[in-house]
């Protein structure tokens, strides 16, 4: 138990209230209440006026936190979905450029800081994505109704002439260059390259990146060079080589299953996104079954995407404890929606 749990536990006890009647006063399960007082979690940011009230002290008094207490608080609300209020956020902005200038913690708040303003930014990219969608059902022809839209969804809708990632892709030329050794800028470079279809330069990328990084993301970006040059038959072999190579590694499974989606072979997919999970170590991730679920969902079959939905709650719920989070909520919504 951490000193926020010990501390909601004796103010709890000391206003005679029970478990169960704090969490009918919050509208929160009395599972949340016990898991914030033994400090399997922190109660939601939103809560904490009702928290404060229910207790009889203020949410300073409540809270007597140290740096690592806040950190953790704060980490909490940002691994969470749901949007975050102006209180919530002026909370962790204030207390995270407060530890700027502390050379042990630097790195640690300029890192939350920017997890801070990305969330942010998603909220703010749901609201301009609802408006988008509104404008068009009045004026579905509009050309700036839809360029809003692509906007809110991190797309570009332009003239064809400025549709490119050139920033995108000096940055991390730039970067693989100054940081070799970390794989992932080649990826990020090679993803612009490809989306501005600058494939010659994506494969000297690639050949780069090899020769630093060996492994199965080779011929899966061989492959995808191949697919976004219009030659199915490279892409499929490049694959079919990485599964070759490493058939009992779950994610050359799942990218194989995202490339059988590009090629058009669903039934494909759905087996190598299953045997993706089957190989997981616990607690897995529930990627493949989000993509099972919208596979069904493009071929109507609504019945198989409840299924796969079910199995990823299973997941959340089983395996990351994580049932009376807004992401579980979020899959119940849209198992409901499909009933």
């Amino acid at each position: 138990m951490n000193d926020m749990g010990k501390q909601i536990r004796a103010l709890r006890l000391k206003k005679n209230l029970t478990q169960e009647d704090l969490a009918g006063r919050l509208l929160v399960t009395p599972q949340a209440v016990s898991k914030w007082e033994n400090g399997q979690t922190l109660p939601d940011t939103a809560l904490l006026p009702g928290l404060s009230a229910q207790l009889g002290v203020s949410i300073d008094e409540l809270f007597e936190l140290t740096d690592d207490l806040h950190l953790e608080r704060i980490q909490h609300m940002l691994d969470d979905t749901a949007p975050l209020g102006q209180q919530a956020v002026d909370y962790a902005q204030g207390f995270l450029e407060g530890k700027l200038q502390g050379e042990a913690t630097r790195a640690r708040a300029l890192s939350m800081l920017a997890q801070l303003y990305a969330h942010r930014a998603q909220d703010m990219q749901g609201r301009a994505k609802d408006y988008a969608l509104q404008a068009l059902e009045i004026d579905p022809t509009n050309k700036e109704n839809h360029g809003a839209l692509g906007s809110a969804w991190r797309g570009i809708l332009t003239d064809w002439c400025c549709a490119n990632h050139r920033e995108q892709i000096d940055y991390y030329k730039g970067f693989v260059k100054k940081h070799p050794g970390y794989r992932s800028g080649y990826l990020y470079l090679m993803d612009f390259l490809m989306a501005d279809r600058r494939l010659a330069e994506a494969r000297e990328v690639l050949r780069e990146m090899e020769s630093r990084h060996p492994g199965y993301l080779v011929p899966w970006y061989e492959g995808l060079i191949a697919f976004f040059d219009g030659d199915k038959k490279a892409a499929r072999a490049a694959w079919d080589r990485m599964l070759g190579e490493h058939p009992e590694e779950w994610l050359v499974h799942l990218c194989y299953a995202d490339g059988m989606v590009w090629l058009d072979d669903g039934e494909g997919a759905v087996r190598h996104y299953e045997k993706a999970t089957a190989l997981q170590p616990r607690p897995r991730y529930m990627d493949a079954y989000d993509s099972i679920a919208q596979l069904a969902l493009i071929q109507g079959d609504k019945k198989a995407a409840i299924a796969a939905y079910e199995k990823a709650l299973g997941i959340l719920e089983t395996e990351w404890q994580l049932g009376d989070t807004q992401m579980a909520e979020d899959i119940r919504r849209k198992i409901a929606d499909l009933q």
